[in-house]
């Protein structure tokens, strides 16, 4: 039986504990930060939660995924999650995905609010598009060896603001995390969430802290004027969809044009029907020689200049049987 939580804090009282039990809150992103994001939402009175993750429970999570148990092991995250959800407090309605967010499915996180738990970068920076393109508040929380930052994304301010040319800095998939911090992270997520909910302000600076040396920090943070996201651009969300279009047709039989550019000298490879490209991906894959706005220079058997679009030009190779073979392979590794 649903029931109001009676919080004497005058910081949120009884008109915020009902605002509380109105709100609906998704949590992309189901393990060392979710899992606590989750449960106190949960304990906090929260009316419905979204959970969204792609795994399954590994033993090695354990360590700081504080929900699960070595029963959940092998069991998809989001699901384990809200079952344990519902033996804290049946009357929450949840809901739970195992998926992994696209440009495509991306409309289902639309909700009051959505924090960020992930410790993928590219869901991190597709989140922050489709929430501020939708005026929903992003929770961004993370989690490296034992420093956390926590940020509230909104038209003020985005993620890609702050991080676009520290990127490589936000994901904790190449390096170990420390129990402490993400609970840490974790905490200060809900705290935000809450006041958001309740018709607080939120903290406007991006929190910073190491826990083992216990320094915390607060870095004001102003709207960078060229930031593509806060000016309109939805880079990720328009190509996800056209690559999810182009995995459909199969990339393996693009129709490909190649044939000499006007100067004739390089080659021009025109896909039918024009891809979009994430550079992101190419660089994981290919060696990069230069990269501007719309295009990337890679080096494999001379230099090949990648459009965001999909065409490409080898500067240096002509035999077209070879060209034909490294496009594709530029087409499926950057899809």
């Amino acid at each position: 039986m649903r029931h109001i939580r009676q919080i004497a804090l005058q910081e949120i009282g009884k008109k915020g504990q009902e605002q509380l039990r109105q709100s609906f809150a998704t949590i992309v992103g189901i393990g060392a930060l979710g899992t606590v994001v989750a449960e106190l939402l949960c304990r906090a009175g929260i009316g419905k939660l979204l959970l969204i993750d792609r795994d399954l429970v590994e033993i090695s999570n354990l360590q700081r995924q504080s929900l699960f148990n070595q029963n959940d092991l092998g069991k998809p995250k989001a699901e384990s999650a809200e079952k344990h959800l519902k033996l804290i407090d049946d009357s929450i309605i949840t809901a739970s995905h195992n998926l992994n967010l696209t440009g495509e499915n991306i409309n289902i996180i639309k909700s009051d609010i959505v924090l960020d738990c992930t410790d993928n970068l590219e869901t991190k920076m597709l989140l922050n598009e489709y929430c501020i393109k939708n005026n929903i508040p992003l929770v961004h929380g993370s989690a490296l060896g034992t420093k956390g930052f926590v940020f509230v994304s909104t038209k003020n301010a985005c993620l890609n603001c702050i991080y676009s040319s520290k990127k490589s800095e936000m994901s904790c998939e190449s390096g170990g995390v420390l129990n402490t911090i993400t609970h840490l992270v974790a905490s200060l997520q809900a705290n935000e969430a809450v006041k958001i909910l309740t018709g607080k302000m939120p903290e406007e600076s991006l929190i910073m802290a190491d826990i083992w040396n216990n320094e915390f920090e607060k870095i004001k943070v102003r709207r960078n004027i060229n930031c593509e996201v806060c000016n309109g651009i939805y880079e990720l969300l328009e190509a996800q969809k056209m690559n999810e279009k182009s995995k459909e047709q199969g990339i393996e039989n693009l129709e490909l044009t190649i044939k000499p550019c006007k100067t004739e000298s390089a080659m021009r490879v025109i896909p039918k029907p024009n891809i979009s490209i994430n550079f992101n991906k190419l660089k994981n894959n290919f060696k990069t020689i230069a990269e501007a706005q719309n295009l990337i220079v890679l080096e494999k058997e001379g230099e090949i200049i990648v459009f965001r679009h999909g065409e490409l030009l080898f500067k240096d190779l002509k035999d077209i049987h070879k060209i034909e073979s490294i496009a594709r392979e530029i087409y499926i590794s950057g899809v």
